[in-house]
C-alpha cells in the first residue's frame, strides 16, 4: 500500500488546497478525510472480508484504496502545521500532548481486548 501512496503523492498534493488558503477549508478537508478513513471500520460487517480481515477478499488493513484518506489526512495535517503561527508551532504543549497520546495508546492496547469487540483486524493501532 505504501508504494501506491507514494505513486499517488503528486496527484494528492495537487488536490490539496493551495498554501495560504483559509485554514477552515483545510480543517474541513481533514475532517472529511478522517470520516472517510473510518468508513471501512464502520462498514466492516458489510464489506467482502472475513471478520478479522486476514484472509478475506479485502484485507481492511492493507487494501490501498482504504489507505488514501489516511495518507491525505497526514498531508493535510502537515499543511496545517506548516501554515500555523510561530506561537502555535513553538508551544511546549505539543510535547505534553504527544506524551499523553502515547500513554493513552498504550493503555488502550493493554486494557481493551479489541478482539472481543470485533476490532481485531489490525486497525485501532494494533497490528496483530
Amino acid at each position: 500500500a505504501i508504494l501506491v501512496m507514494a505513486a499517488l503523492f503528486p496527484l494528492l498534493c495537487r488536490l490539496l488546497p493551495e498554501e495560504g488558503a483559509a485554514p477552515r477549508r483545510t480543517l474541513a478537508l481533514l475532517g472529511l478525510a478522517l470520516a472517510l478513513r473510518s468508513l471501512p471500520t464502520a462498514l466492516r460487517g458489510v464489506l467482502p472480508a472475513q471478520p478479522y480481515g486476514d484472509q478475506g477478499i479485502i484485507n481492511l488493513y492493507q487494501f490501498a484504496p482504504f489507505r488514501i484518506p489516511e495518507f491525505a489526512a497526514g498531508m493535510l495535517t502537515a499543511r496545517l502545521f506548516k501554515e500555523s503561527s510561530a506561537a502555535v508551532v513553538g508551544s511546549k504543549a505539543w510535547a505534553w500532548l504527544f506524551d499523553m497520546c502515547l500513554v493513552a495508546i498504550l493503555l488502550w492496547a493493554y486494557l481493551v481486548k479489541t478482539s472481543h469487540m470485533g476490532f481485531a483486524h489490525g486497525d485501532f493501532l494494533l497490528t496483530g
